[in-house]
């Protein structure tokens, strides 16, 4: 790997070049960085890109899964906080 390579690939890896910039550009400036950038086509970038995309949209589902059941578990704790509640209260009342 060559010197400038290997600078780009730190900056990348530390947020030096991918400020300001999208996050598509930010990994595909790592993808070059480590690879190096004579020894690609622009048809293996194109299908990283396309292999990005697809691991991104993946990634956003798994966040979003995250986030529902987040919100699922939240309900079942409360619900069986007041059904205990409600046990107790009916317990001490008999």
């Amino acid at each position: 790997m060559s010197s400038k390579s290997s600078t780009v690939l730190f900056l990348a890896t530390w947020g030096g070049t991918c400020q300001g910039q999208g996050h598509r550009d930010c990994l595909e400036a790592d993808i070059v960085a480590e690879i190096g950038l004579e020894e690609l086509n622009g048809l293996e970038i194109e299908v990283m890109r396309k292999q990005m995309q697809v691991i991104s949209g993946r990634l956003h589902a798994l966040e979003d899964w995250d986030v529902i059941w987040c919100h699922k578990e939240a309900v079942l704790c409360s619900l069986l906080v007041l059904f205990c509640v409600a046990n107790l209260w009916l317990w001490m009342h008999q």
